[in-house]
């Protein structure tokens, strides 16, 4: 599990992940927001 990390920042990567979930959170509310009701 830390192998990829190895030899990097924990919190370059903690801010890494927190904006790939952005991404993951802005993508779905788009996705249900152009789902028909």
């Amino acid at each position: 599990m830390a192998a990829p990390f190895q030899g990097r920042n924990p919190w370059k990567v903690a801010a890494e992940l927190h904006r790939l979930l952005e991404e993951c959170y802005r993508w779905r509310d788009q996705f249900s927001a152009s789902q028909p009701r």
